[in-house]
């Protein structure tokens, strides 16, 4: 139990650091086709210690199957509107917005598939979110926040919290999460590699190699294989 919460923390620490190195980077790459980049090569990477074929057998069980189309979606949409929502809000808003929501989608989620109730800690975590959120969006004399960004780190926090809730339903059925994790990762890279082409600017720049290799080496690969660790399902 210790040892799953220690790595649920350490990738939780490794997400974190997702937007600051965007920003510290300062590239000029689009950040779907960032994104598109990290999945692949994080994906791949991640394939590599994770995959068993005995495991891939387990993705079509019945059940399984249904959940997974749903995995792959919701990490492509987390993975490139997170992105998007660093670039025009900055990291520390949209990381506060994306991870603000995750416990609001999956508590729904929880409440809707198994009838779970939420306690009173996260009813109320849950209207200091949508509070929260609602005041980013209010004008101010000094600044607002781009509402588009702050949009996107909702729709990010909404992915990831169904994620969440889609790794719990394909272990539920027998499916072997750590397979099902890169494979969600590279099949979501696929779907917005049309990107790469549409938008390759800056993409062989030094920076942006460096960028890439921490994200897919080290928030993905890394992040992604310490939470199948601790949440298996």
């Amino acid at each position: 139990m210790a040892s799953g919460i220690v790595a649920l923390l350490a990738a939780a620490v490794l997400w974190g650091t997702v937007g600051p190195a965007q920003l510290l980077a300062d590239t000029d790459v689009a950040p779907v086709a960032l994104g598109a980049c990290r999945m692949l090569l994080g994906g791949l990477a991640l394939g590599v210690f994770t995959v068993r074929r005995a495991g891939l057998r387990t993705l079509w069980r019945p059940g399984a199957r249904l959940w997974m189309p749903v995995s792959i979606l919701v990490t492509a949409a987390f993975q490139a509107c997170f992105l998007e929502a660093v670039d025009r809000t900055g990291a520390a808003l949209a990381t506060a917005v994306t991870f603000g929501t995750v416990p609001v989608v999956s508590g729904l989620w929880a409440r809707g598939l198994d009838g779970e109730r939420g306690g009173a800690a996260w009813w109320c975590g849950t209207v200091c979110s949508v509070a929260g959120v609602g005041l980013l969006l209010v004008p101010g004399e000094a600044a607002r926040a781009d509402a588009a960004g702050v949009f996107l780190g909702v729709v990010a926090g909404a992915g990831f919290g169904t994620y969440i809730t889609a790794t719990k339903r394909l272990a539920r059925h027998g499916a072997d999460t750590a397979t099902a994790a890169p494979v969600s990762v590279v099949c979501a890279g696929v779907l917005v590699s049309p990107w790469l082409f549409a938008a390759p600017d800056g993409i062989t720049e030094p920076r942006a190699v460096a960028l890439v290799c921490w994200l897919a080496l080290g928030t993905t690969a890394l992040g992604y294989l310490l939470f199948t660790r601790a949440w298996p399902g």
